[in-house]
């Protein structure tokens, strides 16, 4: 009975697996492959193997087959995207095969171990540098095991000073670590440095620019053992006008120590100077445009020859003019010079100006503002002409009321109606609404009521001539 079972359920497996070796070669044959024969044959073999012996025989998939089998236990993503299974499934045997990285990585792990097995923590399958390290999972190791300090480095460990993983350069260094070990233990000096101890002058371990270097150490050593002059500069001891170690521009030269020596002997004068002896003219020896210069010197030398006149300058001789040495606005034109030449060939005149001859007006040359206008040159022209009436004037004729040439204030104004009437008090807008002097208006102060019942009575419909009756403002005798 027990035989017939065990034959029954062989008879049973042996279907399934039938059915599922078709189900496989469908599937395959969709994918473009076709299954081989002979491994189908060994999964067969398998199935009828004698009692007792059917466990841990090993499954050969057909070529392909991890394109359409089942692999979510560990995705085939990346670089882990074989179709090959026995690259990873040696024998034809899956399970129990080890999934750790470095399985099938041992050899292209770069850190030989330390790690640990498991590539994950810090890789992704998609490449080896596609990695994120988190230096929290190293513990106390100091980063001397993976990195490599560059020569001549601090010997202390890195994490005394390299608190940033993502930044090397982004350091703290506590100089109190070193006691009384001198800089240069570990700093190079630029070239000819000063040979004393470096923290003697430099107390900030931040900035090696700031320091304090005390001068009263190299006694009588001069400031050239060390600071290098300028080109041509004076060579006497430093010391003798450099009293202020601070700052070398301030300095107090004694020029009593160059005696008969000459200032251009150590100074360059500027472009187109005068050739003779500077202490001719300079005698303030602090400051250079402290200067006088005697034109006695220079006889009948014209002032050209050392001074650029301005722009548009008379070309005479300049000394008919600048008499005054020490000031050039100081100066006197004689216009006789000019002859009958008009004042506008050396003067601009204002804008708008009158366009006749300069002089017919202005005959005194000493200023312009002084001059006298002959207004019976224009005839007829109006005022208005070449002068301009304040706001709200008057628009008629200027010279009606402005008959004094000399004086506009001066004018007399012939207005018939009385300019005290009524209420006016003198406001020519009690009439001239609108700024409007050519036209009047009586009705701001008279109409409606008893002034228009008023005029009915005498018969009088027409309100709109007042002058007509009343030229003088006052109300005509019945």
């Amino acid at each position: 009975m027990r035989r017939i079972l065990l034959f029954i359920s062989g008879f049973i497996i042996f279907g399934l697996t039938v059915l599922w070796s078709l189900s496989l070669s469908r599937q395959m044959e969709n994918a473009g492959q076709t299954a081989d024969t002979d491994q189908i044959a060994a999964l067969l073999q398998a199935v009828n193997t004698p009692e007792g012996s059917m466990t841990g025989q090993p499954v050969i998939f057909p070529p392909g087959a991890g394109t359409v089998v089942g692999h979510s236990y560990f995705p085939l993503t990346g670089g882990h995207a074989l179709n090959d299974c026995a690259a990873c499934h040696a024998d034809g045997r899956y399970q129990g095969t080890d999934p750790t990285c470095l399985t099938c990585h041992a050899a292209d792990d770069a850190h030989n171990g330390e790690n640990g097995a498991d590539c994950a923590t810090c890789h992704t399958p998609t490449n080896w540098q596609d990695a994120t390290f988190d230096h929290a999972t190293i513990g106390a190791r100091d980063c001397a095991d993976c990195h490599t300090a560059p020569p001549d480095h601090y010997a202390a460990p890195c994490a005394a000073c390299h608190v940033d993983t993502t930044n090397f350069l982004n350091v703290l260094f506590d100089h109190s670590q070193i006691g009384d070990q001198d800089c240069a233990a570990c700093h190079t000096p630029p070239p000819n440095h000063y040979q004393g101890a470096c923290s003697n002058c430099h107390l900030d371990t931040t900035n090696f620019q700031n320091a304090l270097f005390d001068h009263s150490q190299i006694g009588s050593q001069d400031c050239a053992d060390c600071h290098t002059p300028p080109p041509d500069h004076y060579p006497a001891p430093c010391a003798t006008c450099h009293l202020d170690t601070t700052s070398f521009a301030n300095v107090n030269f004694d020029h009593s120590v160059v005696a008969g020596q000459d200032c251009g002997a150590c100074h360059t004068p500027p472009p187109n100077h005068f050739v003779g002896t500077c202490s001719s003219c300079h005698f303030d020896t602090t400051n250079f445009q402290n200067a006088i210069f005697d034109h006695s010197t220079i006889g009948t030398q014209d002032c050209v020859n050392c001074h650029t006149p301005p722009p548009n300058h008379y070309q005479g001789t300049c000394r008919n003019c600048h008499m005054d040495t020490t000031n050039f606005r100081n100066a006197f034109f004689d216009h006789s010079f000019i002859g009958d030449q008009d004042c506008s060939a050396c003067h601009t005149p204002p804008p708008n100006h009158f366009q006749g001859s300069c002089r017919n007006c202005h005959t005194d040359t000493t200023n312009f503002r002084n001059a006298f206008f002959d207004h019976s040159f224009i005839g007829d022209q109006d005022c208005s002409a070449c002068h301009t009436p304040p706001p709200n004037h008057f628009p008629g004729a200027c010279r009606n009321c402005h008959t004094d040439t000399t004086n506009f204030r001066n004018a007399t104004f012939d207005h018939s109606f009385p300019l005290n009437h009524g209420d006016a008090n003198g406001q020519c807008t009690a009439c001239h609404t609108n700024n409007d002097y050519g036209s009047f208006t009586c009705a701001n102060c008279h109409s409606g009521g008893e002034f228009v019942e008023e005029h009915e009575d005498e018969g009088i419909t027409d309100l709109s001539n007042c002058l007509a009756c009343h030229p003088d403002g006052r109300e005509p005798d019945d």
